[in-house]
């Protein structure tokens, strides 16, 4: 309720995502629509020709070509995600990539990720490499909202007071508490 308004009108175009070290969930918002889904959290770099891949399995970012979600799956090396670099250096692939799967490539007013606790310090940095950045040859500019993780379930449950969330992913255990 609170993201009224934006560039494109009264309506904003809102990706709400948890980039996790095992999948990447997202919503995706556009005035009184909305899609859900997850994209499996694996960045790998294309080791083989565009040509023997197929051109659109491919997405390029910083000089590089990679596959992102689903498409690495089966590559020969995947990046590991629990390094201490991983997010500040792929989430803006695969916010592009989760773009991609909501055919989505016109792009968003507001981004919201959800940053695990164990990675707050870096909650500055995630906003900055996700507010603009460029994947094939598409540049992707929009405002950047960070939150804990376990604030939306909160918030769909209501904003019950005096309540934790335990919220159990691949590499973190998150446990925000919630008083008066």
């Amino acid at each position: 309720d609170r993201f009224q308004g934006g560039s494109r009108g009264t309506r904003m175009r809102i990706l709400v995502s948890d980039i996790g070290y095992g999948d990447t969930k997202y919503i995706f918002l556009d005035g009184e629509s909305e899609s859900k889904g997850k994209i499996p959290t694996l960045v790998a770099p294309v080791m083989k020709s565009s040509y023997e891949l197929g051109e659109n399995s491919s997405l390029s970012y910083g000089g590089r070509n990679f596959l992102a979600g689903p498409e690495a799956k089966y590559a020969s090396y995947v990046i590991p995600t629990t390094t201490r670099e991983f997010l500040m250096s792929y989430s803006p692939l695969l916010v592009a990539r989760v773009l991609r799967e909501l055919e989505e490539m016109g792009g968003i007013d507001l981004l919201v990720v959800s940053l695990s606790l164990k990675d707050w310090r870096m909650k500055n940095e995630i906003e900055k490499v996700t507010g603009n950045f460029t994947v094939s040859n598409r540049t992707y500019s929009q405002e950047v909202k960070v939150f804990p993780q376990g604030l939306g379930i909160w918030v769909e449950c209501g904003r019950p007071e005096n309540v934790a969330i335990v919220d159990i992913g691949y590499n973190t255990i998150d446990v925000p508490v919630f008083m008066d």
